[in-house]
């Protein structure tokens, strides 16, 4: 009678800090279109412009802002410019110790949408 056969080795799960940077990005970018406003200034409000702003905000390790821009626009100013704001505006979290690994800060592009709604 043969020996069973040992199962084969399980695969080796997914780097941590992979996991964890991935993880500090969703909420990032959940925590911005959450606190996102469409703009109420008479222009907006006539033109309703709709549209993607992608922003890049550089974070130090506590979760300061050292710098934000747009990476890419919506062709709207009106809607870059809030994006903007509302980047330069936040709160942020601290990096989780075991994430982005011997960076003292980060830069993250994080897409944020501006729907009209009932429009």
């Amino acid at each position: 009678m043969a020996a069973p056969t040992p199962p084969p080795p399980a695969p080796a799960p997914p780097a941590p800090s992979r996991n964890v940077d991935e993880g500090y990005l969703g909420e990032l970018r959940g925590y911005l279109n959450g606190i996102k406003r469409y703009p109420n200034s008479r222009e907006a409000r006539q033109l309703k412009p709709q549209g993607t702003v992608k922003v890049w905000i550089e974070l130090d390790r506590a979760g300061q802002v050292l710098g934000a821009g747009i990476h890419t626009g919506s062709g709207s100013l009106i809607l870059d410019n809030e994006a903007l704001r509302t980047v330069r505006n936040g709160r942020y979290p601290a990096f989780p110790a075991d994430s982005f690994t011997g960076q003292s800060f980060h830069r993250f592009v994080v897409p944020i949408e501006y729907l009209v709604e009932g429009g």
